[in-house]
């Protein structure tokens, strides 16, 4: 019996993108931004980090982005404002 192996992507191959609100800040298509935030919606999440492979395919989906980069952290502004 063959032992099954999990495919784990190169980092280096890998996009990582921030969700607040209706907002994506990160490296993809807006096809995949839009996708991204629908997701963040259905989970019933305003915030939201995932990443991507080359292909576009989500291997991480969290509730914590990195809110140390300033386009995350100047889009969560109105957030904890209560403006979003």
């Amino acid at each position: 019996m063959q032992t099954p192996t999990l495919r784990l992507p190169d980092p280096g191959d890998t996009v990582r993108v921030s969700i607040v609100g209706n907002r994506w800040i990160g490296a993809v298509s807006d096809d995949n931004g839009r996708r991204l935030c629908a997701l963040a919606r259905a989970a019933g999440c305003v915030l939201m980090e995932a990443v991507l492979d080359a292909d576009g395919t989500v291997v991480h989906v969290g509730a914590w982005p990195d809110v140390s980069h300033p386009n995350v952290a100047h889009a969560l502004t109105p957030l904890l404002d209560g403006a979003l």
